[in-house]
């Protein structure tokens, strides 16, 4: 009772302004909120420039390097100065020009929450410059390098250790990182005109149609190369498909749909969970950073059946040592029943570890041709 007393006639903590420099952290923290936003930030800059080709580059999916690259109009020196300031823009000068606005930023906050945030290097070259320039900036969003950098027409922001500056969020963004790929969706699309004309494919209604997942059922199998891959042939296209890829991939999936995981007991304590043993299958342990990973994925997706990458990778594993091997000899029907499978898959297209299942080869007609 006593130290209660004492306690409660201490003298309560003088209010004090934050440091400029603390504040414009914790909002900066505010501003790009994950890697979906920073990556989402830096490519309607690219699009308000006027550019016709974007390259996105992650390295260690975003931890170490963030880097978008274009081919828009790029910086006049001019505005070098201002170009990663707080509320420094091109798009508006007042309130009243929101309502003329035709681009994807006008705040002038991106940029410059990303200097806060992470270290930021920019090379750029204008359409009237004669050569680019390569510029480095601190938290700040000021100049502390500048350099003549050869380059095309365009612009480059290279992102380092994003949320370094905030210890917890930069610690939090790390461990679920592997998570927060799935929120950059990527779209296989089918050859072009000029790439079928490179390689020499056949541009063809059929070809352009390869990668859907029907014509599987309507393939003819051609035989096995080198007790590994299977030949097969639609219309005039020549395909070879990687035996054990694609029946791992077979086999991955079916467990994904069919294995039933027993759930483990956790004791609601207040407002927490209690972990009171480590849940496991077979030979696979999983920690409590994996339970984390999952309400991450719960939270992030309600509705939506989640399973921790450690879960994956078990799959992955098994679907492995359960498929048919580089080196196994197939007669037809063995083969055809593989190929069948492919047709059946949600993602037929690469094994769980990311090794693709089938390539074209051919096309019979333009061999004809030449």
């Amino acid at each position: 009772m006593e130290r209660a007393e004492s306690s409660s006639t201490e003298p309560a903590k003088a209010i004090k302004p934050i440091d400029r420099k603390s504040v414009h952290q914790i909002c900066s923290g505010q501003v790009v909120l994950s890697l979906s936003t920073a990556v989402k930030e830096l490519v309607e800059n690219s699009l308000d420039a006027g550019a016709t080709n974007i390259d996105l580059k992650l390295k260690d999916y975003g931890v170490d390097l963030i880097e978008v690259s274009d081919n828009g109009c790029g910086v006049e020196e001019e505005n070098f100065e201002g170009l990663t300031l707080k509320h420094h823009t091109s798009k508006i000068q007042e309130f009243a020009d929101l309502t003329q606005v035709e681009t994807f930023g006008f705040r002038g906050e991106a940029l410059s929450s990303l200097c806060a945030l992470s270290d930021v290097t920019i090379s750029t070259c204008h359409a009237l410059a004669k050569v680019g320039t390569r510029l480095v900036f601190d938290h700040n969003g000021k100049i502390i390098q500048k350099a003549p950098y050869p380059r095309p027409r365009g612009t480059t922001v290279s992102v380092q250790q994003l949320f370094s500056t905030l210890p917890v969020r930069h610690k939090e963004f790390q461990r679920n990182i592997k998570k927060l790929q799935s929120l950059i969706p990527f779209v296989q699309l089918p050859p072009s005109d000029s790439v079928c004309e490179e390689y020499g494919l056949s541009c063809s209604d059929a070809l352009h149609n390869l990668f859907y997942k029907t014509m599987f059922a309507e393939m003819e199998i051609v035989g096995q190369f080198n007790l590994g891959f299977i030949i097969t042939k639609l219309n005039e296209d020549l395909f070879i498909v990687d035996q054990h890829a694609t029946d791992e991939k077979y086999n991955f999936e079916m467990l994904q749909q069919h294995t039933v995981l027993q759930g483990q007991r956790l004791i609601p304590v207040t407002e927490r969970a209690k972990l009171i043993s480590l849940p496991t299958s077979k030979n696979w342990t999983f920690g409590p950073q994996d339970i984390d990973e999952l309400i991450f994925l719960l939270s992030d997706s309600p509705g939506v059946m989640c399973r921790p990458s450690r879960v994956k990778q078990m799959f992955a594993s098994r679907a492995c040592r359960k498929s048919v091997m580089i080196g196994t000899a197939l007669n037809t029907s063995e083969m055809k029943k593989l190929i069948t499978h492919m047709g059946e898959m949600d993602h037929p297209w690469n094994c769980p570890h990311g090794r693709p299942t089938m390539r074209h080869i051919a096309n019979l007609g333009v061999i004809s041709q030449n």
